[in-house]
């Protein structure tokens, strides 16, 4: 969890209950994401997006600077969802079959009408 701006901001998220499961089978991610903010002139215009990554990708080179050479990545984006109003947000992400689904996780921020960030926190999809 990160609160750069210290805004009086709460937020949660929450995943499937059968996490066991989710990591072996599955093809959507369904989110919730919980957001609590003070009503200031920092907030003001807040909005959430939930950004779902991917770990552990493997590029191998073959031309270039990095040629021969393997590039490992992790937090890598496959969907940004937003903008939501801050609340309570449910989103379902569409996995695709060549995605890691073990190695899946969502971030949600909230941004203010600035484009400050005011609170991020990023969970993964499985333990």
């Amino acid at each position: 969890k990160v609160n750069l701006n210290n805004q009086p901001l709460t937020m949660t998220t929450h995943h499937p209950s059968n996490l066991g499961q989710f990591c072996t089978q599955v093809s959507t991610l369904p989110t919730r994401t919980l957001s609590r903010l003070a009503a200031t002139p920092a907030t003001r215009g807040a909005q959430l997006y939930l950004a779902l990554y991917e770990n552990r990708l493997v590029s191998r080179v073959t031309a270039g600077e990095n040629a021969a050479r393997t590039l490992r990545h992790d937090y890598v984006v496959r969907t940004l969802a937003g903008p939501f109003q801050p609340g309570d947000t449910r989103h379902r992400f569409i996995l695709r079959p060549d995605w890691q689904a073990d190695q899946m996780g969502v971030a949600a921020f909230v941004v203010n009408a600035q484009g400050q960030t005011l609170q991020a926190l990023a969970r993964a999809g499985c333990p």
